[in-house]
């Protein structure tokens, strides 16, 4: 990381070892030179993980259907309370539901679900 690399191609190109030492560096890095240190180490983190899943690491594939499961479900939690509390979700938490779960994102669910939504509004208003 001190050479320059670029971070991406050094975990896509990189052995166990090598993600390992990324893993033990990069907090200190994106601490010194990133505006958004916690999204840049976790975004660091998920590359790891797609890494040692791709190169069949056992406990890589496990943590990273862990990590997509979680993204999964606050994706989905934002989704629920901005609707409760405004009505609708944003464009950004249906984008983060679309990143965490393409195969999650149906129209005729959204729709459904700001029917539901608004039926309950009614009830409860």
């Amino acid at each position: 990381m001190q050479s320059g690399r670029d971070i991406g191609v050094l975990i896509g190109s990189g052995d166990r070892a090598t993600l390992a030492a990324v893993l033990d560096q990069f907090p200190v890095v994106a601490a010194e030179r990133s505006p958004q240190p916690e999204a840049a180490i976790s975004e660091v983190q998920e590359l790891v993980l797609r890494r040692l899943a791709a190169l069949g690491d056992p406990k890589g594939v496990e943590a990273l259907s862990m990590s997509q499961e979680a993204r999964r479900a606050q994706a989905w939690d934002r989704v629920f309370s901005e609707s409760l509390a405004r009505g609708e979700a944003s464009t950004d938490a249906w984008s983060a539901v679309h990143s965490a779960a393409p195969g999650d994102f149906d129209p005729e669910f959204v729709a459904s679900l700001y029917k539901q939504v608004s039926h309950l509004d009614s009830i409860g208003g």
